[in-house]
């Protein structure tokens, strides 16, 4: 199923979003999507690349930026280059992200969107998409099955208590409107 934009009827899910962060799992889950015919697009956003990752990308030492990376993941799950729709504006944080993915499907009149997290980013997800990005496009949320969080002693392991933590302040600074990134 390859359609051009201008070919999607309206009752369709016109495409498969892939919320920045995970490479490549979420980039994986959202190729599964696309070639069981869910979507005929799928849309990366881009996600702000720092500068420490420029500089190794000018010293030669990575090649690509994350919207680049996830685009080859993608390309080597089968989505066809013609498939993906790479979003220009560079953003911080998931309000920001889905911000622009709304204003985007809304300007191609998208009317709903299937949006490919991890388990863990899904509560956020879901509240910004909600009370922020919401209007006149529904979002459905599809997780990551791959994803390596233990939910069984996750307080016992550093990295996943900080992915916790880094999930409820993002949760708290919705809730509070005091995400700095997001305006």
């Amino acid at each position: 199923m390859n359609m051009t934009e201008k070919q999607i009827p309206w009752y369709f899910t016109p495409a498969v979003v892939i919320v920045a962060g995970g490479i490549p799992t979420r980039e994986a889950t959202a190729a599964g999507l696309y070639r069981r015919g869910w979507a005929p697009l799928v849309v990366l956003s881009n996600n702000f690349t720092p500068n420490r990752v420029r500089e190794l990308i000018a010293l030669g030492a990575r090649r690509l930026d994350y919207q680049g990376e996830s685009r080859v993941v993608l390309e080597k799950h089968a989505v066809p280059p013609d498939a993906i729709v790479a979003l220009s504006v560079p953003v911080k944080t998931t309000e920001a992200e889905l911000r622009v993915v709304a204003e985007a499907a809304r300007a191609r009149g998208w009317r709903r969107v299937i949006l490919v997290t991890s388990p863990l980013h899904s509560r956020r997800v879901k509240l910004v998409w909600t009370r922020e990005a919401s209007v006149g496009v529904e979002g459905l949320v599809a997780l990551v099955k791959e994803d390596d969080f233990a939910a069984d002693g996750w307080w016992r392991k550093r990295r996943q208590a900080e992915a916790v933590l880094h999930e409820y302040l993002g949760l708290a600074a919705v809730y509070l409107g005091v995400s700095k990134y997001f305006n």
